[in-house]
């Protein structure tokens, strides 16, 4: 049902309802003076009214018969005040009702009514004039009376093809909208079907529809490159993040290898120590050696003293046998046992002569080598200072070293930690950016059902 049958029907039932307000006026006031046909005459054109106003209400035909019926009505209240000085005042409801039936926007009832009105005054006022006029018969009135039935009929005329044409036009547009809205068709246009009325409203109707039109292409437009940064940044934020876990992984293994370095200098610096210790201890034991070489070289010195000392008394008792034996040559016979104990003791102290030499000899040698294991016992004792300021060197560096590690893999752990809460926030951030590239190709794809092209 479109909006002018809504009102069809709607108006029907307004007359049809003013068909029995007539009666009811009519059955009040002038049933005692009319009659009973009279009452009954009032009922029939109701119940006839009734049924082609709501029943049959659809058809052309049942207006027509309804307008007919309130134009019978009106004359049968109008013959039931016969006689009374009221009779011409009642006149004003043959306008009145004309005019109720504009709400059925139909100027075909109208113009029925009109007739049947016009008819009925000239008939009567020749026929049955008091069931017209009070005064009798007035030809005059009757054409004053159509001039003002004339006129009315013409402006309702008018107004209800207008009115009906532009609800008609409404309706058309309705369901062209409607159409156009099912299948998102932005590129349909209203035509006013000649209709000066609908001429502003269609211009209207159509520039809003164009605006929408450029608007929904440009957001078309937008959302496609909208989807297509998205799924770009989606992209990036995917490649971002593999970097990220990339770097975590490789900040774990640096932080690994890093305690793994710190765990071996940590040995390095305990061997360091043991052989800092070991040289002091070779320092400590080469200073007893060079001691106790000291204290031999002292003791080589003293022998060397000793033999000197022997050898200068074997020279002595050399000399000494030598005086014996002369002695002894000088006495004869008596002195030959003397002389070859002289001899004895003369070859005795050679061969003491001989031996202190070689023991002297010896002790030289022995001091020699005393003396060059004394300096090489020093040199040694100065490489192992060496060795010993170079492991406290060296020891100072490891710990220096074992710091600066440790520091280094404190960084790194924390710089892990770091690339572990920047990728927690690449994935939320991913995460989000799937989300949005989600929505916006859900848009472009609802802009996409719109037609604009």
């Amino acid at each position: 049902m479109n909006a002018l049958d809504k009102i069809r029907r709607t108006g029907g039932a307004v007359v049809t309802g003013s068909l029995w307000l007539a009666f009811l006026y009519g059955a009040v006031l002038h049933a005692s003076a009319s009659g009973p046909m009279f009452v009954m005459s009032t009922l029939a054109v109701a119940a006839i009214g009734t049924f082609f106003g709501v029943v049959q209400w659809r058809s052309a035909l049942s207006r027509l018969v309804l307008a007919a019926c309130l134009a019978v009505q009106t004359s049968l209240v109008v013959y039931g005040a016969a006689g009374a000085t009221y009779q011409l005042d009642y006149h004003m409801y043959y306008f009145s009702f004309m005019a109720l039936l504009a709400v059925m926007l139909d100027w075909r009832t109208i113009l029925l009514y009109s007739g049947v009105v016009a008819v009925h005054h000239l008939v009567l006022n020749f026929a049955l004039p008091y069931a017209v006029f009070p005064d009798g018969a007035d030809f005059a009135r009757v054409l004053l009376h159509a001039v003002a039935v004339v006129i009315e009929c013409a402006v309702l005329i008018w107004f209800t093809r207008e009115v009906a044409a532009v609800i008609k036009g409404f309706d058309g547009f309705g369901e062209r909208i409607s159409g156009a809205m099912d299948e998102n068709d932005l590129t349909f246009r209203l035509s006013n079907g000649g209709s000066s009325q609908m001429t502003g409203f269609v211009e209207t109707i159509n520039g809003f529809v164009s605006k929408v039109q450029g608007l929904v292409a440009q957001m078309a437009g937008g959302s496609r490159k909208s989807a297509e940064a998205a799924k770009a940044i989606d992209s990036n934020v995917q490649q971002l993040t593999d970097y990220a876990r990339v770097q975590e992984d490789s900040a774990q293994q640096i932080a690994a290898a890093l305690e793994e370095t710190s765990v071996n200098i940590n040995q390095i610096n305990e061997l360091s120590k043991k052989n800092r210790s070991h040289a002091e201890r070779m320092g400590q034991q080469t200073t007893q050696v060079v001691a106790a070489m000291g204290v031999l070289q002292d003791n080589t010195k003293r022998v060397t003293q000793v033999t000197q000392t022997i050898q200068d008394i074997s020279e002595q008792i050399n000399l000494l046998a030598l005086n014996a034996s002369i002695e002894a040559a000088r006495a004869g016979d008596s002195g030959r046992g003397f002389a070859v104990v002289a001899d004895e003791v003369k070859k005795l102290a050679d061969h003491v002569a001989s031996s202190t030499q070689q023991i002297n000899a010896d002790v030289a040698q022995v001091e020699n080598n005393v003396t060059e294991c004394v300096t090489a016992i020093d040199e040694v004792k100065e490489g192992i200072g060496d060795i010993t300021e170079g492991t406290q060197k060296t020891d100072v560096a490891l710990q220096e070293q074992s710091a600066a590690t440790e520091q280094i893999t404190s960084t790194v752990n924390q710089f892990s930690e770091s690339l572990r809460t920047v990728v927690a926030n690449i994935d939320a951030t991913a995460q989000e950016v799937q989300k949005v590239s989600s929505f916006a190709q859900e848009i472009d794809q609802q802009i996409n059902s719109f037609k604009y092209n």
